[in-house]
């Protein structure tokens, strides 16, 4: 519970409380796991392929980006948007167990694919972190929370290179 001079000091109102951490954890989790994903994607895509076919994958992640977050707008304008906000958020997990395992297989073609899903993955879940936190929060709640909905994302991107650094010096599963 949040003590009545730290819910003054964010500027939480009572009965808040419990809705606001809650959407700040949400933005935290999905940061650290938005940098432990790119921080792999792009670590796994560099000493597998190397730097020289980047110029190809981020044409290929313009392309692939316009047709998911076109369908992304599509599907909130279309669905009911609570449904549809945890669908999309299922899909994602669905989609990354999926391509964990499939690392197993070492393919080659598998690092492109992973690093491209990571980026268009990424991209969608910096909207739907947004589109959930508007979903919670009327224009008076915003106008005092979102600063403190994107402190909790930052601090989760700090600590998800954080974690990336320390997987690096032994804790990861060797790939």
């Amino acid at each position: 519970m949040l003590t009545a001079r730290m819910a003054a000091l964010f500027q939480i109102h009572p009965g808040e409380g419990r809705r606001v951490g809650l959407v700040a954890a949400l933005f935290a989790f999905l940061e650290i796991g938005r940098s432990l994903g790119a921080n792999a994607a792009d670590g796994l895509f560099f000493v597998r392929f190397g730097a020289e076919y980047l110029p190809y994958m981020t044409i290929a992640l313009g392309a692939f980006s316009f047709l998911i977050i076109l369908s992304y707008a599509v599907g909130l304008s279309r669905f009911k948007k609570d449904s549809f906000l945890i669908g999309v958020l299922a899909a994602f997990v669905i989609a990354l167990l999926i391509e964990r395992a499939a690392l197993f297989l070492a393919l080659p073609p598998l690092y492109p694919i992973l690093w491209l899903t990571i980026n268009i993955i990424s991209a969608v879940l910096g909207t739907l972190m947004w589109n959930i936190a508007a979903e919670v929060c009327d224009t008076r709640q915003a106008k005092r929370l979102f600063s403190l909905f994107t402190s909790a994302g930052i601090l989760g991107g700090v600590l998800g290179n954080l974690i990336t650094a320390r997987w690096q010096n032994g804790w990861a599963l060797k790939i």
